[in-house]
């Protein structure tokens, strides 16, 4: 071989190499055919139509809705395969929660959170408060380590409008005798608190399985270590929570900051705490870790969790007497700041005061 074909291949070499190394950043998704179809690797989304409808408070609010595909070879959820934020006049637009049910608390978005099988797809929809309905708005899609990335812009011209229910209507509505969270927090019920105004620990399980759930739980707010927020609370409403004992308490080296209160319903309750790994190992499916608490006497324990917004760091299984399990893995929703609980049955009575 002469010294110039020798000079020619290493030169094709290093520029395959290079090639190589430029594909390894941050990937542009495909661009489809469809403008309205995203490709997150191993995951689509096909946008379908927007509406614009009016939240509780009266704010303009853009709903997207569209067809999520689950492509992988295991089943995920939208939720926590794809990430969006949404702009308008370059400007971030806050998350929107739009309750379908004031008996079941079931939110517009919920079927994000809905794993499905390979090769199936389940519609979806996101809400996001407008600053105003003239300026487009533009969608920005990314996977969890932002490897890919996408952008639709939508047009508000074509969004469908949502007229607003007749005014009255939803006060006649929840004005009917139906039971609503806070009427079960009503001493008059029999359920909740007492006449001094303190919840007990038989109360809060009381109206846990007046729910049909297994649990309740209370985010009780944010910090480093459990002992010290508790100093810092007025528990005087829950005295309870003072008196669980530390080795109830379930806190992980840079465990995060989120700390809940859990308490089985049925006193008679298996509860283990496990570790919950979720990262490139696996995928980002998630999995179960190291048993970190296990009790057979369905006590309430108090768990800090969490020092990911985005990844939940522990699982919480509860089985009761009658059989009756939960699967849970506790976590704030970036859309509103609240709890995130299961939408199925048994699931967790939620009793946080988030100031509402």
């Amino acid at each position: 071989m002469n010294r110039n074909l020798k000079k020619y291949i290493a030169i094709m070499l290093s520029l395959a190499m290079l090639l190589c190394l430029g594909a390894c950043g941050k990937k542009v998704a495909e661009a489809p055919s469809d403008p309205n179809r995203i490709v997150i690797g191993d995951y689509e989304v096909l946008y379908q139509k927007s509406e614009i409808m009016k939240d509780e408070d009266g704010t303009d609010v853009v709903v997207f809705i569209g067809q999520f595909t689950n492509n992988s070879k295991a089943v995920a959820c939208y939720a926590w395969n794809v990430y969006e934020k949404v702009y308008q006049d370059g400007t971030e637009l806050d998350a929107a929660v739009i309750f379908l049910s004031e008996e079941s608390y079931e939110a517009l978005n919920d079927s994000q959170f809905t794993e499905i099988q390979p090769g199936n797809s389940l519609e979806i929809k996101s809400a996001y408060k407008l600053r105003d309905r003239e300026h487009p708005v533009q969608i920005q899609y990314s996977d969890l380590m932002d490897k890919y990335t996408a952008e639709l812009t939508i047009d508000l011209a074509d969004a469908e409008l949502i007229e607003e229910n007749e005014e009255g209507d939803s006060e006649a509505e929840s004005g009917d005798g139906e039971d609503t969270l806070d009427s079960l927090w009503e001493p008059d019920d029999g359920i909740g608190m007492d006449g001094a105004g303190v919840w007990t620990l038989q109360e809060i399980r009381d109206l846990a399985e007046a729910n049909g759930d297994i649990c309740s739980a209370i985010l009780l707010g944010y910090s480093t270590d459990i002992s010290s927020l508790l100093t810092e609370m007025d528990l005087t409403d829950c005295p309870f929570i003072q008196e669980i004992p530390k080795e109830n308490y379930i806190e992980l080296t840079d465990g995060g900051t989120e700390i809940y209160c859990i308490i089985p319903t049925d006193p008679s309750a298996s509860l283990a705490v496990n570790e919950w790994i979720m990262d490139e190992t696996n995928g980002f499916y998630g999995e179960t870790g190291q048993v970190l608490y296990r009790s057979e006497s369905g006590d309430p324990i108090l768990l800090r969790a969490n020092p990911s917004d985005v990844v939940p760091s522990t699982q919480v299984v509860i089985v009761d007497s009658a059989g009756e399990s939960l699967d849970w893995n506790p976590s704030v929703s970036l859309y509103d700041g609240k709890m995130q609980i299961p939408w199925y049955s048994p699931g967790v009575t939620d009793l946080t005061d988030y100031g509402d």
